[in-house]
């Protein structure tokens, strides 16, 4: 539900934006889901209820466009397609054999005969029987799922079987990290400060979703660009601890592929032996330079950007904020970042101003400074034992339900109309989706446990994280102000340029968010794609190509 203003200063949401609402079946379901998983959220909706998109999508103010227009068909720097061998296991629906098809009938019927025999009813009652038939049903489809599962599960095979040939592999902070990297920098070729981009793709998504752009940013700025892989999806490990999935883990992994590989090619120096305990906390490669140095390495040869769409770039934002030295741009794309509602400005529009955030944020959405002195009030404490013991019993819910979840995620994941709704939903030009696109992001559910990673990624999001003392070491400041305040006063702070792209037809994360985002951001500069969705830099990438490329050169 949107409303014009009527001061002409852009939408107000008339609902609050961290809510998301589904009709299924017209029945209306209202949940509260965390604001990164806001397109997430959105893109799982389309994909499971094929009405919601049409009905109830974020809609454009002015739309422009007159017919489908799509550059990213068939974009030149694209990898080769999948093998043959590959997408037969995506389309395989394997079937039972004959001696499991026995099993599943003959085992449910003894297991009920001998509790018919212990129990002795007096007589065959109608409840009874219904509990028999009742509970020989469900263990028949209970064994032919497990069956079914195995022979599902013979399919898949480790991360490092599905890699393409410029697939790389490195591990950060114990965690098997797989990249992509694309080097065209030379000292010798640059007179200034080498560009170098790391990206971060979204829900869903991996390294395949910058595939349309990487290698052409990175020969067109002679830069050094890197993707990867945010644990949960794609090729990276899937570990056992839930804290690899968060999104400040992610933000992490990210900064030290790219410090990695601008060692490795010389740009900085490599962390030396003293250094190798600090790297097992994603410390190693950190840059410890002045705030007022635009992000330069301490050399000078370096400028770090950090590139992020959706989910990807709430991640960004959260390595400027824990990690602001070193970097000298931001470029968020559709960024699932909840904008403030209110601005001292009451401005939707970018403020292309470097004031600082105390000046454009309202005194309603953020703390004072006694509240900064006094963050181990009591109220802080309160708020944030009371966020505590919400994410606490959420996680206990979603332990019991595991084994819904689980089966659940194999039912969506596996099923191709799924993927095909759900990436339309993302696209303008529906007709863009081509059978490659939705085989690369379907490749994953090839990978062995992918369930599982994806599970614990779910966990990470939505009840947080595990650590109480930590979490009331963050105190009230943390517990009032939102990630955009909180990056608002790192760029602020840090000198830290900023780029929002996003599409007019978005109908996952709504462009009225990123007007106001532009707004709170000091210097920020909001891009408008007409004619594009969710996905800027795989259904425009050359305009995407140029917006990056004048923006990089431009600081």
């Amino acid at each position: 539900m949107l409303d014009r203003s009527k001061s002409g200063k852009g939408l107000t949401a008339s609902i609050p934006i961290a809510n998301n609402v589904l009709r299924p079946g017209g029945l209306r379901l209202t949940w509260k889901v965390p604001n990164e998983l806001w397109g997430a959220v959105n893109a799982v909706s389309a994909g499971l209820f094929p009405s919601q998109q049409s009905k109830h999508s974020y809609q454009p103010v002015h739309t422009t466009c007159k017919a489908p227009v799509s550059e990213g068909a068939a974009p030149a720097d694209l990898p080769e397609s999948i093998p043959a061998s590959i997408r037969e296991r995506l389309d395989a629906k394997p079937g039972l054999r004959p001696i499991q098809v026995l099993f599943c009938v003959l085992l449910p019927a003894v297991v009920c005969a001998g509790l018919y025999t212990a129990l002795r009813p007096a007589s065959l009652s109608l409840a009874v029987a219904g509990g028999m038939a009742a509970l020989y049903a469900w263990l028949v489809a209970a064994l032919r799922a497990a069956f079914l599962e195995q022979r599902y599960q013979a399919c898949q095979v480790p991360e490092a079987e599905l890699a393409d040939a410029d697939s790389r592999f490195r591990s950060v902070n114990g965690v098997t990290v797989h990249y992509k990297a694309a080097n065209y920098a030379s000292t010798q070729t640059h007179s200034g400060a080498i560009p170098a981009i790391a990206m971060y793709h979204g829900f869903g998504a991996n390294t395949f979703s910058w595939s349309f752009v990487d290698r052409k940013l990175a020969r067109q700025l002679q830069a050094l660009v890197v993707s990867h892989d945010m644990p949960g999806f794609g090729l990276t490990q899937r570990t056992p601890d839930v804290e690899d999935y968060s999104i400040q883990s992610n933000g992490r992994i990210g900064r030290m592929v790219l410090d990695a590989e601008l060692a490795a090619n010389s740009f900085i120096a490599a962390p030396r032996p003293e250094q190798a305990k600090a790297e097992a906390s994603g410390e190693a490669y950190a840059v410890a330079a002045d705030a007022r140095s635009g992000g330069q390495d301490c050399s000078g040869r370096v400028r770090r950007i950090l590139v992020g769409h959706s989910l990807g770039a709430a991640c960004a934002a959260a390595e400027v904020i824990d990690h602001p030295e070193g970097i000298a741009a931001l470029i968020l794309v559709a960024p699932a970042i909840v904008a403030p509602m209110f601005s001292r400005s009451g401005c939707s529009s970018p403020t292309n101003n470097s004031s600082p955030p105390e000046v454009e944020l309202d005194e309603v959405v953020r703390p004072s400074q006694q509240e900064h002195r006094g963050r181990w009030g009591w109220l802080g404490g309160a708020q944030v034992l009371a966020a505590e013991a919400a994410a606490a019993v959420a996680r206990c819910t979603i332990w019991l339900a595991q084994p819904l979840l689980v089966l659940g995620l194999r039912s969506a994941v596996r099923s191709r109309a799924f993927w095909e709704r759900g990436l339309a939903s993302a696209w303008y030009a529906k007709d863009g989706v081509t059978a490659e696109i939705v085989d690369a992001y379907r490749l994953p559910q090839l990978v062995r446990g992918w369930e599982w990673g994806l599970l614990r990624f779910l966990r990470a999001r939505v009840a947080g994280g595990k650590n109480v003392w930590k979490a009331l070491q963050s105190g009230y400041a943390q517990a009032t102000r939102g990630q955009a305040e909180r990056l608002s006063h790192a760029v602020a702070q840090h000198n830290i340029k900023v780029l929002i792209i996003h599409g007019e037809q978005d109908a996952l994360v709504p462009l009225w968010n990123s007007r106001r985002l532009a707004g709170v951001l000091p210097g920020a500069s909001l891009q408008v794609f007409t004619c594009c969705g969710h996905m800027p830099m795989e259904e425009c990438p050359d305009r995407f190509i140029e917006t990056v490329s004048d923006f990089v050169t431009s600081i």
